[in-house]
């Protein structure tokens, strides 16, 4: 008797699927479609015992892996304070990743951030990315000063899934005023 291996419905019947008997076709039948059974490999091991070896491998595919990152906001450098006099500079503002605040101080809380110092931050952050996915970084900073506040800028920069890895990266956001300037430091890795 022959089995068709595909569905058909009895008549006057509810469509219920015809399976044939397991033991009809050696090969394995699964979900109404032919599926081979791969053999076992058996290799030869110390003395001719005999081992037995998996079929498929287990393979390892980086490029389809979702990454686990871990932003670390290492706090805010002073490069040069200008020459409005003082070594310092008094910053406040915004830093962030994506939609999600990292960082805040207003201008009744400025922080003084001296030449060739880092003010640090140490904030951190984990998070899953995709393949084929980004994040942002970004900040808006300025200095505080008693005539007007001068406007360091706003600074944003991606960072994509290929430039993340395990022995990690920095990336730095440059903000400048006429001849002030400051870098957000920033230490990106995988976990």
């Amino acid at each position: 008797m022959y089995y068709h291996p595909y569905l058909y419905s009895k008549p006057k019947s509810i469509d219920i699927p015809y399976r044939p008997h397991p033991h009809l076709y050696p090969n394995a039948y699964v979900s109404h479609q032919w599926v081979q059974i791969p053999e076992l490999r058996v290799s030869s091991f110390h003395n001719n015992q005999s081992i037995y070896s998996p079929p498929y491998q287990n393979v390892h595919y980086p490029y389809r892996q979702t990454k686990t990152v871990e932003v670390i906001l290492e706090g805010i450098f002073c490069e040069t304070p200008g020459t409005d006099g003082g070594q310092a500079l008094q910053i406040y503002g915004r830093i962030m990743l994506n939609d999600r605040l990292l960082w805040y101080k207003d201008s009744h809380n400025s922080v003084i951030v001296r030449k060739g110092n880092l003010y640090p931050i140490g904030e951190r952050r984990v998070f899953n990315l995709e393949p084929g996915e980004d994040f942002v970084i970004s900040g808006q900073l300025y200095e505080f000063d008693t005539v007007s506040d001068d406007d360091m800028g706003f600074v944003s920069k991606n960072i994509i899934y290929s430039d993340i890895n395990p022995s990690g990266r920095r990336a730095g956001l440059m903000f400048r005023e006429t001849d002030q300037i400051v870098f957000v430091n920033f230490l990106i890795r995988q976990l």
